[in-house]
């Protein structure tokens, strides 16, 4: 295998791996694992006799490629994540009105009893003041 063949399988493995991080681990691994691919990168040039320039330029590359692949993972672990909360509610979502009925069943004969003691439905307002005329002392 050509040098050259074999830079690019390790390119490709290197970033289906930070993908892999990216979308199954936390962001500091992921940011992580992504240093770890640039300096990793960086010393293979440099121990090839790569000119310094060259070294850092090899190092920019693959920082990028490690952004490309930490934003790819990032974004389709934030879909997964928004795909498993929408089918979580839409599982529970036919419970909700039965939910407010029984809230609603417990509610009402506390109202209905209020209601007979004092003779008027309960309401939320604060008591009114009587109308008229203050009283002065």
């Amino acid at each position: 295998m050509s040098p050259t063949v074999a830079a690019t399988v390790a390119a490709v493995v290197a970033f289906v791996v930070l993908h892999a991080l990216a979308l199954r681990r936390t962001a500091g691994l992921a940011v992580a694992g992504s240093a770890v691919a640039v300096v990793a990168a960086a010393t293979t040039g440099a121990a090839a006799g790569l000119r310094p320039w060259n070294v850092m330029g090899t190092a920019l590359v693959a920082a990028g490629a490690a952004a490309v692949a930490w934003v790819l993972g990032r974004s389709q672990r934030r879909r997964r994540a928004e795909r498993a909360a929408l089918a979580a509610y839409r599982a529970r979502a036919a419970a909700i009105p039965r939910f407010a009925a029984l809230a609603e069943r417990d509610r009402l004969p506390s109202n209905c009893t209020t209601w007979q003691r004092t003779g008027s439905p309960p309401s939320s307002s604060p008591p009114r003041r009587p109308t008229g005329s203050p009283t002065r002392t």
